[in-house]
């Protein structure tokens, strides 16, 4: 395989989303309400994929990388904030996503992330020739792992190198992708200590996922946080502050987004009116459903119905740069959106 770069733009999470399943097997979604704005680069090598992206709204990735895989990403400067699994990045993190576990990370609005795409192998040997076989970290589970500050920039300032390397100069690097291995994870490797990730926070991870399917699989609005409670076994409080620290949102507002994400799913995917779309969702007052689909995605719900008839099949979205190949999204369903 050669060298390929992407360079694309968007508008539209959906579009984005599209793209997000054929580059990382990961579907986006909007947290908050703004018109989104994103910007993706990503550079396919023999060994490695490397990618920066950002956007000017909160989003959330959640997927599951091909099996065999680690994404690693350094978090530095304006990368904060950003979260985990629900464990606030700061600098000197680094987020390690393994492919045999489902992964989730919320981008903070008008932040770039920076980060790589490797076989597992590559990592074994990295460990074998930088750690002596031994690593201070389990490399097959998701966690955010501490590295010294430089080391995390160092890191980072090597793959947004490699990005901003013309095409040209790819063509011509016939080591690029070992080079970042040796100078990026090669110095890190042996630094990285300790998983940040304790019980209490994979407890609430399990009952926030737990409470997501229940409400994915009730959208009509008749789900209740009692019901919720109930049905896991698990105190208001608890379920609150899980969702809390997670997110930063109610269950009930996690519950009203997801109801309106579906509601932007069924105009771009059926035939249905405004009435029957809201009705679906469980809104049984149409203005207000207009309100809240406005005030989230920055477009009246007719507006959609009208876009769609006026635009007929879906699109793929254009891009500069070479194109990639399709291969079916790994993650079935939908995902929440989190934050009107």
């Amino acid at each position: 395989m050669g060298c390929e770069s992407i360079t694309e733009s968007f508008t539209d999470i959906g579009s984005f989303s599209g793209r997000a399943r054929k580059l990382f097997d990961a579907e986006a979604t909007q947290l908050e309400g703004g018109l989104p704005s994103v910007r993706v680069q990503v550079i396919h090598l023999p060994g490695l994929t490397a990618f920066r992206f950002s956007s000017s709204v909160r989003l959330m990735l959640r997927g599951r990388l091909g099996e065999g895989h680690v994404l690693v990403a350094p978090i530095f400067g304006d990368s904060q904030g950003s979260r985990f699994h629900g464990e606030l990045l700061a600098p000197g993190d680094l987020v390690w996503a393994t492919g045999e576990a489902e992964t989730q990370l919320i981008i903070g609005p008008g932040v770039d992330h920076f980060g790589m795409v490797i076989n597992k192998a590559m990592v074994r040997s990295a460990i074998e020739r930088f750690c002596s076989g031994k690593s201070k970290f389990d490399p097959d589970r998701n966690q955010v792992v501490e590295v010294p500050l430089d080391c995390g920039q160092r890191f980072a300032a090597g793959i947004k190198m490699l990005l901003d390397k013309g095409s040209d100069e790819l063509a011509r690097g016939s080591d690029l992708d070992a080079e970042l291995i040796e100078q990026g994870l090669g110095g890190a490797l042996p630094l990285m200590r300790g998983v940040r990730v304790g019980e209490r926070a994979r407890k609430r991870q399990e009952v926030v996922e737990r409470a997501l399917w229940l409400m994915r699989n009730e959208l009509s609005g008749k789900l209740s946080v009692q019901d919720i409670c109930e049905t896991l076994n698990v105190r208001r409080r608890t379920l609150f502050y899980a969702f809390e620290s997670r997110f930063g949102l109610s269950p009930q507002e996690a519950y009203r987004a997801l109801r309106m994400a579906k509601a932007q799913e069924l105009f771009r995917t059926t035939e249905k009116s405004v009435r029957e779309v809201a009705q679906e969702v469980g809104f049984l007052h149409q203005g207000r459903f207009a309100r809240d689909y406005s005030n989230r995605f920055h477009r009246q719900p007719r507006h959609e119905c009208n876009a769609k008839r006026a635009r007929g099949p879906l699109r793929a979205p254009r891009h500069e740069g070479a194109t990639v190949d399709e291969r079916p999204a790994r993650l079935p369903g939908t995902i929440a959106s989190i934050r009107s």
